[in-house]
């Protein structure tokens, strides 16, 4: 039996990796550029990764 389930497989596999794929830190720019992300916005993240992308636009598009 292996050892590993498929999901410490992927911790594993994506634990140094700030952005999970399938996206990029490109696609993630894009989708603020989108959503007029800015100083006041509200964003929801529920459980969406590692917080690479509230992180991301915090430093890009807001003051």
């Amino acid at each position: 039996m292996d050892p590993f389930s498929g999901v410490q497989l992927h911790e594993i596999s994506e634990a140094d990796h700030r952005i999970l794929d399938p996206y990029t830190d490109g696609k993630l720019m894009l989708l603020g550029r989108a959503a007029h992300v800015g100083t006041g916005t509200r964003i929801l993240d529920l459980a969406s990764g590692k917080g690479e992308l509230l992180c991301r636009w915090a430093q890009v598009f807001c003051e």
